[in-house]
């Protein structure tokens, strides 16, 4: 069962997003890993779902509140699609290589709160690890493994899962604002 504290962390992310096409620097888009950006989500346990999509980055801060955020966040580019994933931590700085502690991150900046969601159901990551292989201004590659619980409208109390997948990102100047409670998604614009 997913701890309050994360379901409260989880209520509303603000999240990267990948833009609307998958060109990267060099504008082919063709998939070859040379500018296309790419993610691959497996879901098992009491859910069981696998999709592919695109991904993107984005570190924002507040200067009006001090709050800050740096996530990655990926998903099908289906317009009806609600198959995506969500990782942010409340710490602008781009992450360097190495291994990332996924799970409640209320006390520590570099420990990131993560959510998935496909078809119906709500995914928050209680415990795994976010690997980051590539990290520059333009790009970050990783893979993700994590345990969490799944929960629908039907299904409240939640089923366990084990949720792993890749990412290969490129930065982005957009964010989504994702509330749980309706699952509603906003698009706005950031500075770099």
């Amino acid at each position: 069962m997913m701890k309050r504290t994360g379901l409260a962390l989880l209520a509303t992310l603000v999240l990267a997003a990948c833009g609307g096409d998958n060109t990267g620097p060099d504008g082919d888009g063709n998939g070859d890993g040379n500018g296309a950006t790419s993610s691959k989500v497996t879901v098992s346990g009491g859910v069981t779902a696998t999709y592919e999509g695109t991904a993107g980055f984005a570190g924002a801060e507040n200067t009006e509140d001090g709050t800050s955020f740096f996530a990655i966040a990926g998903g099908e580019e289906a317009e009806e699609s609600t198959n995506a994933f969500m990782f942010v931590r409340d710490n602008s700085a781009r992450p360097g290589t190495g291994d990332y502690v996924i799970g409640d991150s209320d006390e520590n900046e570099n420990v990131f709160g993560g959510i998935v969601t496909t078809g119906d159901w709500l995914i928050g990551a209680e415990s795994g690890t976010l690997k980051i292989t590539s990290s520059s201004s333009d790009r970050i590659k990783g893979t993700f493994s994590f345990t969490g619980t799944a929960i629908s409208a039907e299904n409240t109390d939640g089923v366990e899962v084990t949720v792993t997948g890749t990412f290969d990102a490129m930065g982005d100047d957009e964010v989504v604002v994702m509330k749980r409670s309706a699952i509603e998604v906003t698009r706005v614009r950031v500075a770099k």
